[in-house]
């Protein structure tokens, strides 16, 4: 008798083990799917984020492209109109263009060093990008 109770016993304790185990692993394979489920979405999101932020540096690096270009010709012409000035020797327009002049060669010159920056930031999010 006491055996047939100690093998009862062992096969309610598999059983019990066996049905912990199996609810054990269905939470387990639940939680995972959860967590793949927020790691596509957060992956997305981040994708979006990224293209959103480069598109910007994009619109940005543009703009100071063109408006170094623009600061370029305007610099021509004065440089053109100084030259202009010294042979007919005007000295209120020399003044005037030299002061255009180095307004311009300043303009021009944090541009460039904007444009290196933002250049830099665009190389890094493209970099960041495919880390993803």
């Amino acid at each position: 008798m006491h055996l047939t109770q100690g093998q009862s016993f062992m096969k309610a304790s598999r059983d019990l083990l066996g049905n912990f185990t199996t609810k054990a692993l269905e939470i387990l394979r639940a939680q995972q799917q959860h967590i793949n489920s927020k790691k596509t979405m957060l992956e997305a999101l981040a994708s979006k984020e990224y293209s959103g932020l480069k598109s910007s540096v994009h619109t940005q690096e543009s703009k100071l492209r063109e408006n170094i270009s623009k600061i370029k010709l305007r610099l021509k012409k004065k440089e053109k109109e100084l030259e202009e000035a010294m042979e007919a020797e005007d000295v209120d327009d020399i003044e005037e263009c030299e002061s255009m002049i180095e307004k311009y060669k300043a303009r021009r010159d944090k541009m460039g060093v904007d444009l290196e920056q933002i250049t830099k930031m665009k190389k890094e999010i493209e970099a960041n990008e495919l880390k993803l």
